[in-house]
């Protein structure tokens, strides 16, 4: 399924993301939601939360006891040494479990656009304790059709003013084939690859600045990783990595890591 493409592997041990916390650059996601609506209390127990010095930047999901799969581009302006990943609860203010992570796997092309491939995994230092709250989602390896409904989470502005909201937020939205996606960025001049997915519902609702790396999910497995956005809400399909295109290379990494 994916063809010409190297991964990186990123361990701690070789030094490779590890900063002194006086260098550590501020985290900054890239996506979050507008027009959203709370999650209710223990939905989504596969949603993590990314945090340099506890303070939130991504999203992630539970893909396996010791596996987080998250975007790529959210690790580049963070101290690997010092992220920490939050499971067990929808408010990012209160509640949920720490852990360490040991080693980063990265898929990447051979261009230096940060969104092609944008697909990262981490392994954590010890398996998580799985419960109601705390509990893995199936990555899908099948190819979302057009018009199908999908759903998002993450915790977002909920706005474009940037009000954020504590509360994990979800919305639901519609796969947008690559095909019509390409052709309503095409007078921009806007690339869409064979290794995306979009998504579109209307204008003035849609996935906007501060939460990569959540999950979209179709019929109960995971199809989507929040990547990309040309702008928050304004009509244009949001973009996000195709967890099928990945699906053999994200089989392979787990178990060649364990």
């Amino acid at each position: 399924m994916i063809t010409g493409g190297v991964f990186v592997v990123l361990a701690f041990w070789v030094g490779v993301g590890i900063c002194n916390p006086v260098e550590c650059p501020s985290p900054e996601g890239m996506e979050r939601i507008i027009g959203g609506t709370d999650a209710k209390d223990g939905e989504a127990p596969y949603q993590v939360s990314l945090r340099n010095f506890n303070k939130h930047f991504c999203g992630g999901s539970i893909i396996g006891d010791r596996w987080i799969l998250t975007a790529n581009h959210c690790l580049t302006r963070v101290c690997a040494n010092l992220t920490k990943v939050v499971v067990g609860t929808n408010d990012i203010s209160k509640g949920g479990q720490s852990y360490g992570i040991d080693l980063i796997v990265s898929y990447n092309s051979s261009d230096n656009n940060s969104f092609d491939n944008d697909i990262t995994l981490l392994r954590l230092a010890v398996p998580l304790k799985f419960s109601k709250r705390v509990q893995q989602i199936e990555y899908s390896n099948e190819t979302v059709p057009d018009s199908a409904p999908v759903t998002m989470y993450g915790w977002s502005h909920i706005n474009r003013n940037k009000t954020r909201p504590t509360r994990l937020q979800t919305i639901d939205l519609f796969n947008v084939a690559l095909e019509r996606c390409r052709e309503m960025y095409g007078r921009l001049d806007y690339p869409i690859n064979d290794d995306q997915l979009c998504t579109l519902t209307k204008r003035g609702a849609g996935v906007c600045y501060g939460d990569s790396g959540s999950p979209l999910v179709w019929q109960g497995k995971q199809v989507g990783i929040a990547s990309n956005v040309l702008s928050c809400a304004v009509g244009f399909p949001d973009v996000y990595v195709s967890v099928s295109y990945f699906y053999n290379w994200i089989r392979e990494t787990i178990e060649r890591h364990g």
